[in-house]
């Protein structure tokens, strides 16, 4: 007997589950779709030939397709996908097949309407629609959240700053710059706690007077003590869709230090943040550092930002948009 699709059955990509931003973005609102009957693509990698075969094998059973990544599926008429930043496509950073894919595969269904678009935040909103020349109405902001235990942790009011210590939230990725915190880091007098939140971190790079803590694989609980128990959350990345590290750091009151490239970080605490100007130099990093290390400190947890990055808010804005596909 031949399969009837209903109107609204969705077939949804879990397959982005992991440690990654996209993961946590996936594993967070998948279980907020409501209204619709869903099947899933629950394993391989999305973006691998082969696992693009399946996808568009399975998709003949269902009206339209979601994913939590940028992969969408060949022949579909009906679907959407976050595209949470373009940094694959800076040269320094993206390798040429994946650029060829964004710019051969994913921008011409993104023109011709058959691929629907969200987004993360206004300064990626923004980034998208000029690539592939939209309005950047047409891109709606679906953002990341604030975990229930990261603001469960806030209302015990358990925040203890402990002076002349540092975290920093990344991995060995170029665009993060880790090299430059470590550099900044050596300049500094004196012997700070210094925390590392990532896979790989480079401990050798940070000279031995300092107390280095490093940290993978912990929960939401774990994190938020990390940042509730530092003074200074310092990110140097070039390139972030949307920066986690900024919202949760910056909800639990961390003072944050960054290079002012991003405009991600207006996005999120508006001009509450202290930066470089842009500059890269080591040097201008570590003076802004201990000037910042030497204000008075702030235990105020930015409430407002609980309110305005919800994962269940998030989910109800998927859900609406994913009806209109």
């Amino acid at each position: 007997m031949k399969f009837q699709k209903s109107a609204d059955s969705l077939l949804v990509d879990r397959r982005w589950e992991g440690n990654t931003g996209i993961g946590r973005y996936s594993r967070e609102l998948l279980p907020k779709i409501s209204s619709f009957t869903a099947g899933y693509l629950s394993y391989g990698n999305p973006v691998s030939i082969k696992q693009m075969g399946v996808s568009i094998i399975r998709a003949q059973h269902f009206a339209k397709f979601y994913s939590p990544g940028y992969v969408p599926i060949l022949g579909l008429k009906r679907q959407l996908v976050t595209i949470h930043d373009l940094i694959l496509l800076e040269p320094e950073i993206g390798s040429n097949s994946k650029q060829i894919f964004f710019n051969r595969i994913v921008l011409p269904r993104i023109k011709d309407g058959t691929v629907r678009v969200v987004t993360v935040s206004k300064s990626s909103q923004e980034q998208i629609a000029d690539w592939a020349s939209i309005e950047k109405e047409n891109i709606s902001i679906v953002p990341n959240g604030l975990s229930a235990e990261i603001i469960e942790f806030a209302g015990k009011a358990c925040i203890n700053r402990v002076e002349r210590t540092l975290v920093f939230v990344g991995n060995m990725k170029k665009h993060k710059n880790f090299w430059l915190f470590a550099e900044a880091v050596n300049l500094l007098p004196g012997s700070w706690t210094i925390r590392l939140v990532g896979p790989g971190l480079n401990v050798g790079l940070i000279d031995a007077r300092h107390q280095v803590q490093s940290y993978w694989n912990i929960s939401d609980s774990e994190l938020a003590h990390i940042y509730a128990n530092s003074s200074i959350m310092v990110n140097t990345s070039s390139f972030e869709g949307f920066g986690m590290s900024f919202l949760e750091g910056g909800y639990l009151g961390c003072k944050i230090v960054h290079l002012g490239v991003l405009p991600t970080v207006v996005d999120i605490l508006g001009k509450d943040t202290f930066h470089t100007r842009g500059s890269f130099s080591a040097k201008d990093l570590a003076d802004l550092i201990l000037e910042v290390n030497s204000m008075p400190e702030s235990h105020n947890v930015r409430e407002f930002l609980a309110r305005d990055y919800s994962w269940e808010k998030s989910g109800k804005i998927l859900s609406e948009i994913l009806g209109t596909v």
